[in-house]
């Protein structure tokens, strides 16, 4: 009799702590860990929105300054707010 002769296929053992997972496993999980990943990364913020009701163009100093300071604040125009101007 040889031994190991009666065992099951080694495909249907359970994973048991210590032994090595195939590399099927390996792929999968890493996959499915960088999928869900990218999947989050890939979801939009909030884009705020402004409405403006002034006769000021865009140039003049006071809008340029606030314009800076909302970008020094973290908001960018067209990514994560708006301007709706009337």
């Amino acid at each position: 009799m040889i031994d190991g002769a009666d065992r099951k296929p080694r495909t249907s053992e359970p994973v048991i702590a210590g032994t090595r997972p195939s590399r099927r496993r390996v792929v999968t999980a890493v996959s499915a860990v960088l999928l869900s990943r990218a999947a989050w990364a890939q979801q939009p913020g909030r884009v705020y929105r402004i409405g403006s009701m002034s006769s000021l163009p865009r140039r003049t100093p006071l809008m340029v300054e606030w314009l800076n300071e909302l970008g020094r604040l973290g908001f960018i125009e067209g990514q994560n707010f708006t301007i709706d101007e009337v």
